[in-house]
């Protein structure tokens, strides 16, 4: 026969080992987070590859061209005794000044360009890890939350029995609250799951592996609610954020590249100088004595393709199409802003209905609930309704709390500013 205590206490026991793994774990701080994900972080450590990446990329347009070497020799085949002819030389293309600078601009814009999108990957990061952070903080509330869902529970349940041993309760009552902890037993079994995920979530972000290096989040969602000036964050957001800069020098980089197509169809000059050394000629007709000759040549092409102006009007349609981005991110920054500005606004009004409101109401509630089952003048089923109704109500609570934190993420981030703690 199976002993159905012994089950229950061990199963309790292998909880409260699985609950204390999560209690044992050390804590850190959300600055310590962000610190550690600003160091190891895989993804971030990808993306800072693409500023020196765009700098070698700057030093490597102001190459000029190589100068060129030449040489050759020249025998009578005819066997007519006509001298033997050496020759060496040197040529060099000379680009105008200002096509350097133009391709010297092109490159500087591409590097600004590359800063901003680091910035912007980082503020986006930055927003990532400060979700992850909060659901971890959500998901201790919730298991502790649980966890005096289950208690209480137990202690219901543990009541029922008792009164059942005197017999002053039927076997359905006792059967009911044992279902109760049962079902509160699987949803700390559930919080206690999900809370693991997330701190391995926070673990891939901080770039560590490994089943002893998990982190426990320390901090409070319940933070004072913060004032903003909508229209402050606007202008900050079009004009500064990252990705509203990065199309800024996106704009400046087509116009210096249409610059550089410009600059590019002046043709290049090519100086060249040859030195001839002619062996003496012993030929009847014609004997000539030994002698040298050198040569300074100058050669500049003739620009016949110019007459295509296919490469100045794409580039000009660069120029045009960039400025056309940049007002479309500037408009979705500033919508992005105003959307999280109402969002932000919206889970403040709730987090504070739950505080003052619903988690008092319910509580008291519940205490009158449990007062009246123990003095007969309520039913063990209105009990439980209370009880289910509180664990509910903080769960609600908790998720306000949640998205009032997410939603001060999101306008920060929208905005480009960051100053966020917990």
């Amino acid at each position: 026969m199976i002993d159905e205590a012994a089950l229950q206490s061990k199963a309790n026991a292998d909880l409260a080992a699985e609950l204390s793994q999560i209690a044992n774990l050390n804590g850190i701080t959300f600055t310590m987070f962000l610190e550690e994900i600003d160091r190891s972080n895989l993804d971030l450590a990808a993306a800072r590859t693409n500023m020196p990446i765009a700098e070698a990329q700057f030093v490597a347009v102001r190459v000029y061209p190589n100068p060129v070497f030449q040489a050759g020799y020249g025998g009578d085949v005819s066997n007519n005794k006509q001298p033997t002819t050496y020759t060496a030389g040197v040529s060099e293309a000379f680009q105008l000044p200002n096509k350097v600078g133009t391709r010297s601009q092109v490159a500087r814009e591409a590097e600004e360009i590359a800063s901003a999108q680091l910035q912007d990957f980082i503020r986006n990061l930055r927003a990532q890890a400060a979700d992850v952070f909060i659901d971890g903080l959500q998901g201790l509330l919730v298991l502790h939350q649980e966890q005096k869902h289950l208690d209480r529970a137990r202690e219901l349940l543990q009541t029922n029995i008792e009164q059942q041993r005197k017999q002053e309760m039927g076997e359905i009552p006792v059967l009911r609250s044992r279902v109760a902890e049962l079902q509160a037993r699987g949803e700390v079994t559930t919080a206690r799951s999900d809370l693991q995920q997330i701190l391995r979530k926070m673990l891939l972000l901080m770039g560590k592996q490994g089943e002893d290096q998990l982190f426990r989040p320390k901090g409070t969602l319940e933070t004072s609610p913060r004032q903003f000036s909508l229209n402050a964050l606007v202008a900050r957001a079009v004009a500064e954020r990252p990705d509203v800069v990065a199309a800024i020098h996106s704009v400046n980089a087509a116009r210096a590249a249409y610059n550089n197509v410009r600059a590019e169809r002046v043709p290049d000059l090519t100086l060249g100088g040859n030195w001839a050394h002619f062996t003496r000629s012993t030929n009847l007709i014609d004997p000539s004595p030994t002698w040298d000759a050198a040569y300074v040549s100058l050669s500049v092409p003739i620009p016949v393709s110019n007459l295509n102006t296919g490469p100045v009007q794409a580039a000009y349609y660069s120029i045009v199409q960039s400025e056309q981005l940049l007002r479309a991110e500037q408009l979705r920054a500033e919508s992005e802003v105003r959307s999280a500005y109402d969002r932000y606004s919206m889970a403040v009004i709730t987090a504070e209905q739950y505080a003052h409101e619903l988690l008092q109401d319910t509580d008291d509630i519940y205490r009158a609930k449990l007062y009246g089952l123990a003095n007969e003048k309520a039913s063990l089923l209105e009990v439980l309704d209370a009880h289910s109704a509180v664990n509910d109500v903080y769960m609600g609570y908790f998720s306000a709390l949640g998205e009032k934190a997410k939603a001060l993420v999101g306008l920060e981030q929208a905005a480009g500013i960051w100053d966020i703690d917990f």
